[in-house]
C-alpha cells in the first residue's frame, strides 16, 4: 500500500537547510521538526573543521614548542637530563605522520560528532523539562546543523588567522585562545580562567541562540527554559576548553 500526498513523510533539501540554518534558523528548525535531515550538515561541517585544523596546525606546533621549552626551562626539567629535553622539543617540532593524522581524525570527527550526541542529549532533557512535543532524532539534526556556524566556521577562521598571521607569532596555547573574538579578549590571560572565557565568544553565542531558538520552534518549549538550558551549554562548552587551557 502507497502513501498518499497527504501521508508522505515530507523530504527536506539537506544543503537548504543547512543555509536556512545561518540565514533563517526558524525556517530551518520548521523544517528539522517535520523532516530530520543531518548527512549533508555532517560533511559540511567536518570538511571545514578538517580545513581549519590543517591551516593552523602549524601554528599550533610552534605554540607547543614554546610550551614544552617553558616546562624544560621550568621545575620540571630540572629533573630532566639534556637528551630528554632534546627529545621532547623533537615530537613537538616534528610530530610523527600517524600521530598528526590521529590527532586529525579524533579533533575534527570524533570530537565534533561527540559534541553533537551531548548536544542532543541536553537539548532532550530540556524538552522534557519544559514539556516540549520534540524528539532525539530532532535534536541530533539540529546539533550537527548548528555545528557549523557555531564551531566549523570558528575554526576555518582560526585557521585563516593563523596562516595569515604567521605560526611563529604564537608562542604559547594561550595566543591559540585568544585568535577569535571572545571574553579572552578582555579577560585574565592565563590558566583556567584563559579558556573559560575563550568558550564565550562570537561563534559559541551564536549557537546558544541557535540551540534555545530549535528548543522553542521544534519543541514548543518556553522562552525562558529554552535560554536556560542554551545558557547551561554555553557554560559547559566553555568550563571545559577552560580544563584544556589546564592540561595544555
Amino acid at each position: 500500500m502507497t502513501e498518499s500526498p497527504q501521508t508522505a513523510a515530507p523530504k527536506a533539501n539537506g544543503l537548504q537547510t543547512v543555509l536556512n540554518t545561518i540565514a533563517s534558523p526558524r525556517e530551518a528548525f520548521e523544517t528539522l521538526r517535520v523532516a530530520p535531515t543531518w548527512g549533508w550538515a555532517a560533511i559540511i561541517a567536518l570538511v571545514l573543521i578538517l580545513i581549519g585544523l590543517v591551516l593552523y596546525q602549524p601554528a599550533s606546533q610552534h605554540a607547543s614548542l614554546g610550551f614544552i621549552q617553558h616546562l624544560t626551562n621550568g621545575p620540571v626539567g630540572a629533573n630532566m637530563s639534556d637528551a630528554e629535553k632534546q627529545q621532547m622539543l623533537d615530537r613537538s617540532t616534528h610530530p610523527s605522520a600517524i600521530n598528526t593524522a590521529m590527532g586529525l581524525f579524533f579533533n575534527g570527527i570524533v570530537l565534533p560528532l561527540i559534541a553533537c550526541l551531548l548536544n542532543a542529549l541536553i537539548l532532550l532533557i530540556a524538552n522534557a523539562a519544559g514539556k516540549g512535543t520534540s524528539n532525539f532524532k530532532s535534536y541530533f539534526s539540529s546539533s550537527v546543523n548548528v555545528l557549523i556556524p557555531s564551531y566549523a566556521l570558528m575554526q576555518l577562521a582560526m585557521g585563516l588567522i593563523a596562516s595569515l598571521r604567521g605560526a611563529d607569532t604564537f608562542n604559547n596555547f594561550a595566543d591559540l585562545f585568544r585568535m577569535i573574538p571572545s571574553l579572552a579578549w578582555v579577560g585574565p590571560q592565563h590558566g583556567w580562567a584563559l579558556g573559560f572565557c575563550a568558550g564565550i565568544s562570537i561563534f559559541s553565542l551564536w549557537g546558544a541562540y541557535l540551540n534555545a531558538t530549535s528548543l522553542k520552534v521544534m519543541g514548543g518549549v518556553k522562552s525562558g527554559v529554552a535560554w536556560t538550558f542554551a545558557v547551561l551549554i554555553l557554560i559547559l562548552t566553555a568550563a571545559s576548553l577552560g580544563l584544556v587551557t589546564i592540561l595544555a
